[in-house]
Parts: structure tokens; sequence; C-alpha cells
């Protein structure tokens, strides 16, 4: 619904506290994703998932940053919950993205539902069909996975030291 910054910026070491509002002037609210959709900055009128971004402090340091961020006031509208992916896309479900509502065509072919943004396919469809046919057994198996927020073993990503004896990294 709102959200009010007044107290964080009033806070002494904070020098700004940036909202989707303060980033859309400057066509930065927005970025695009490596899905070839484009997602939130900060969150834009509405906040679509547990600890979305909705302010950016910016602070003399950490301290005065944690401080800022929690002096920043958000009053949220609860909205329908949305945790099931196959019930995300039924009629009647929730629209998560209005911006992309009436597409049909995402960056990765046709959209199924205005909650749909991609699908992911590999291998030969027509040959995993043929083979599943003359199968004696087919096993199936619906696997739901915890929500989680993956981290990557291998970031990109590099640790230096300068060594200050040598001058060598």
């Amino acid at each position: 619904k709102s959200i009010n910054t007044e107290k964080a910026l009033a806070l002494p070491g904070v020098h700004a506290v940036l909202t989707a509002a303060d980033l859309e002037p400057l066509g930065l609210h927005w970025m695009p994703t490596l899905a070839g959709d484009k997602q939130m900055v900060l969150a834009d009128g509405k906040v679509l998932f547990q600890a979305q971004e909705v302010a950016f402090v910016v602070a003399d340091d950490r301290y005065a940053a944690a401080d800022g961020v929690a002096a920043v006031e958000v009053e949220y509208e609860e909205l329908p919950v949305l945790v099931d992916p196959f019930k995300a896309e039924m009629d009647g479900a929730p629209v998560l993205r209005e911006d992309i509502a009436d597409q049909t065509e995402g960056a990765h072919g046709p959209r199924r539902h205005p909650n749909h943004i991609f699908t992911w396919e590999s291998g030969d469809l027509d040959a995993t069909e043929a083979v599943l046919a003359e199968a004696d057994v087919v096993a199936e198996e619906m696997i739901y996975y915890h929500r989680t927020h993956p981290c990557p073993l291998e970031p990109c990503g590099a640790v230096a030291s300068m060594d200050k004896v040598n001058g060598k990294l």
C-alpha cells in the first residue's frame, strides 16, 4: 500500500532511501533476466515473493544502513498466496504480473496463462514418447521441491591479496 522513508532519512549516517518510485523516472526500476523476461529491481506496487526488496538504503556504514532499513515503514495489502505452480496457471488464479498479463508470447515461445513465463524443454520429445509407448512399465511421479534460494557452488568471483612487500597480486 505504501512505503514511508522519512524516519530512515532522518537518521544520522543515512544519505538516501530509494524505492521503485525513485528508480522509475530514471528508467531503472525493471531489469532484464537470463530467462528473457524482466523483473523489478525493487517491488513496484506489488510484492511478488517473500523477502522481495522494497527499498535500498545508502549510508555511511552497514550499521547506519541497518538502522535505516529498520526505520523504513511499509504497509502491505495482503494478497492471495500462490505457492503451487500448477494452481497458479488455473482459471481464476490471481494474476501475478499485470504488466504481461495480455502477452501470449514470451521470450521462449507461447505463454499458456498470464502467470506462465516460459517452458524449458530439451531432448527429442517424439523419440521419448515412442520409447515410453513400448515400455512394459512406466512410472510417473510428481516431485515437489521445497522453497529455496539457489546458490551456485562456483560463483563468478575471485579473491585476491596484494603483497605489500613485493608488490605482487
